[in-house]
C-alpha cells in the first residue's frame, strides 16, 4: 500500500493511497486546529488542541460531536491514551534514534508515522500494519508535520513511504 501526503499550499495538504485522493487537511496555525475533509465519509471533521495548555485534542464530526479524543497519560508522559469509538488505543512517542508516533492496541502496532533516513536526507515514513480508519493518518500527520518540516528544513516535504498490511 502506497500512502502519501502532498502538500497543495502552505496550509493544506491531500491524502493519497495507491494513487487515489482520500482527503483533505487544512491546518490554522493561529487556534492550533485543523479541518479535515474525508471522501470516503464525505464529511468534514476538525481536529483541535484543547484544555488549558492545549495538551488533549479531540477530533469532531461536522455536527461537533466528539469522535476521537487524546489525553496525556500524565502531565510528563510520552504516551497519550486515544478513545475512538469505544475502542482504546495508545498513542507512543519514541525517539530513538529518530522520532515516531505510534498507535498500538493490545500491545501490537498497528500504524507509525516516524522520520526515516532516505539517502542523506530525513522523510516521513509511514507504516501500517492493520487496517486502521482514515482519521488516524489524519491525526498522526497533524502531530507529525511540524517535526518533519524542521528536520527537513523545508515546508514543502512532503512524503510518501510505503506499509505493508
Amino acid at each position: 500500500m502506497e500512502i502519501q501526503w502532498i502538500q497543495i499550499s502552505p496550509n493544506e495538504y491531500s491524502f493519497w493511497v495507491n494513487g487515489q485522493e482520500r482527503g483533505t487537511l487544512q491546518l490554522n496555525h493561529y487556534h492550533q486546529a485543523a479541518s479535515m475533509f474525508l471522501f470516503s465519509a464525505q464529511q468534514t471533521y476538525q481536529i483541535k488542541r484543547v484544555g488549558f495548555w492545549k495538551s488533549k485534542l479531540v477530533i469532531l464530526n461536522a455536527a461537533g460531536k466528539e469522535i476521537v479524543k487524546v489525553e496525556p497519560k500524565s502531565w510528563f508522559s510520552s504516551s497519550w491514551n486515544l478513545q475512538h469509538q469505544a475502542e482504546s488505543y495508545e498513542i507512543k512517542i519514541d525517539n530513538c534514534p529518530l522520532v515516531e508516533f505510534s498507535i498500538i492496541r493490545n500491545q501490537k502496532k498497528l500504524i507509525s508515522y516516524g522520520l526515516k533516513p532516505q539517502k542523506v536526507k530525513l522523510t516521513l515514513g509511514i507504516q501500517v500494519s492493520a487496517e486502521v480508519p482514515e482519521l488516524f493518518h489524519f491525526l498522526l500527520w497533524f502531530l507529525m508535520r511540524p517535526i518533519v518540516i524542521e528536520h527537513t528544513g523545508q515546508e514543502a516535504a512532503f512524503v510518501l513511504l510505503t506499509s505493508v498490511l
